[in-house]
């Protein structure tokens, strides 16, 4: 049986951070304690992933769910103009997660403050119906929405080896859905898949992220693969049979992808994990400065900011791409 961490009445995590959204530069982001991830639970879920045992485990009554988004939003809401990023650990739209009472409730909350300026959550694509989108946008009230999908890669034999369990026509039609209703579709992609060389992993993103570009995503969300506890990729890892990218993998990446789509698409790089053995990371030397170089780009979007980094490190990281 899996061992669920969270507890029905405390929200997973909170924070406040700069960033990349509609109308402001920053976000809020908050982590809500739910069942769980619906795919996790009848197929064990991705094999990169355990996010969904941060949370109960149990149906969370709608009442829980309000209390744990109202303290977090609380103690984390910032003056001036912000986002508000909603995450579960699965599916916002899913009404098994998060029960039809306490999506109203919490959207409408959020509809009304008029410092909120964009509302982003994510969903797997077959609960991005358009039933669910178009109550989303009477809740909204016109406020503008994000959606993003977790597509990994665009090659369905290689995310078909992660148990994503959907394909990409799948995703592209829940893009479309998105942008439908007036969203903003996202398309989350994994930098170094376990089967991938740090080479060819570059490849499979810079590709992924002008394959998801093309389908309607407007945004696309870099995450270099971190290690996570109880899943298959942390044995591989403990076996020595995996390292997580290197931060210049994401380096290139972010460059590569920014100069093929330029300004018809953000490019946001996640850093979390970065420079610990679970994470990306570079050398001791360097890898908080090129995190921190990762993070402007994401808010500035100016590949300037990228420009200049170099370490001894890097001459490694060139020939290992060589291999």
């Amino acid at each position: 049986m899996p061992r669920y961490r969270g507890r029905p009445d405390r929200y997973v995590a909170a924070w406040t951070q700069p960033d990349r959204v509609t109308g402001a530069d920053r976000s809020v982001v908050i982590v809500l304690s739910t069942r769980g991830c619906r795919w996790f639970r009848e197929t064990g879920g991705c094999h990169f992933c355990s996010y969904p045992l941060e949370g109960a485990g149990e149906r969370v009554p709608p009442d829980l769910l309000v209390r744990q988004f109202e303290r977090a939003y609380a103690r984390h809401r910032p003056d001036g103009p912000h986002a508000v990023k909603l995450f579960t650990s699965g599916s916002l739209l899913d009404p098994e997660e998060v029960p039809d009472e306490a999506l109203e409730r919490i959207l409408g909350r959020l509809a009304r403050d008029p410092s909120v300026t964009e509302v982003s959550f994510e969903s797997r694509p077959e609960f991005v119906t358009e039933e669910r989108l178009e109550r989303v946008t009477e809740l909204l009230d016109g406020k503008p929405f994000e959606v993003g999908i977790g597509l990994e890669t665009s090659d369905d034999r290689l995310r078909a080896s992660l148990n994503k369990g959907f394909d990409f026509r799948a995703f592209a039609r829940a893009v479309r859905r998105v942008r439908r209703f007036g969203g903003t579709p996202k398309a989350y992609l994994m930098l170094k898949l376990p089967p991938l060389s740090e080479a060819e992993a570059i490849e499979d993103t810079v590709r992924s992220a002008v394959d998801a570009h093309l389908a309607g995503c407007e945004r696309v969300s870099v995450c270099p693969t971190t290690i996570h506890r109880d899943t298959p990729l942390e044995r591989a890892w403990r076996a020595g049979l995996y390292r997580p990218p290197w931060l210049w993998s994401c380096v290139e990446v972010a460059r590569r992808i920014k100069g093929l789509l330029g300004d018809r698409a953000d490019v946001l790089v996640d850093t979390a994990g970065a420079g610990t053995p679970r994470g990306p990371s570079n050398c001791r030397r360097c890898s908080r400065r090129v995190a921190r170089a990762l993070r402007r780009f994401t808010v500035t979007q100016d590949v300037g900011v990228l420009e200049g980094l170099d370490c001894r490190c890097r001459r490694v990281w060139r020939a290992l791409l060589a291999v």
